[in-house]
């Protein structure tokens, strides 16, 4: 066959549910119908009964998707499920990328939640696990939004992320350049780079130089106070 004029092989498969009601019983009954695709044109085949063999491929298929592995709780963890991995890190020293210079500063205790490939980073007062009542501020570093959404320059997230990809995840953000503000978040914060110089010979990040953090809606932006719980949900669309 001539390869210029060859198609990809599709393999598509209908289901229809059908529900009757026979008195006080309901009874539900699934038949497949292949699909035929020819000439940009798709045809619903008859109807055949969901076999056992169809069931078998479909859930072969459906678990190719899923991270079936079981994994030991980390103490930082603080949610996971398939395309979603959220996690604390407690203030402290970091070496961070600021404009192509490497520099160790002290950070604010932060939350990081990664779901469906975009990266959120947020921060909040003291240094112990957040509960779901945390209230939070913005995180005062430089590409992230005071939502949290960190502007990633290209940078590649897993898909389903584990507990083994968080240091990797971490590694990534703190080493890509910061290189510019975004959004107001840091009162006086100034230049970029000369805050920075600056807080290397701080021992703690100012705090109380934070701006509260700003809750993601999809229909705009809400500046009352946010709390973990709310700003999760919002992202995950729970």
């Amino acid at each position: 066959m001539n390869q210029e004029n060859s198609q990809p092989s599709v393999h598509s498969l209908a289901l229809v549910v059908h529900s009757a009601n026979l008195g006080s019983d309901q009874t539900l009954s699934v038949v497949a119908h292949d699909v035929h695709h020819q000439d940009r044109k798709s045809m619903l085949g008859p109807g055949r009964v969901f076999s056992t063999r169809d069931k078998q491929e479909l859930l072969g298929l459906l678990s190719g998707n899923l991270n079936m592995s079981l994994e030991m709780l980390d103490e930082r963890c603080l949610a996971a499920s398939q395309e979603t991995i959220m996690w604390f890190k407690p203030r402290g020293k970091q070496l961070v990328n600021v404009q192509g210079t490497e520099l160790e500063v002290p950070l604010p205790s932060l939350i990081f939640l990664l779901h469906q490939r975009q990266l959120h980073i947020v921060a909040y007062k003291g240094n112990r696990r957040p509960d779901p009542d945390t209230k939070l501020l913005a995180c005062g570093l430089p590409n992230v939004s005071r939502n949290g959404s960190w502007c990633s320059g290209g940078n590649a997230m897993p898909a389903h992320p584990t507990q083994s990809d968080i240091e990797g995840i971490e590694r990534r953000f703190f080493l890509s350049p910061f290189t510019h503000w975004t959004d107001n978040h840091v009162t006086d914060a100034g230049d970029m780079e000369q805050f920075f110089h600056d807080l290397s010979e701080k021992r703690s990040y100012p705090v109380n130089k934070l701006a509260p953090a700003t809750q993601p809606l999809r229909n705009g932006w809400d500046d009352r106070c946010v709390t973990l719980k709310s700003w999760m949900n919002e992202i995950v669309g729970a």
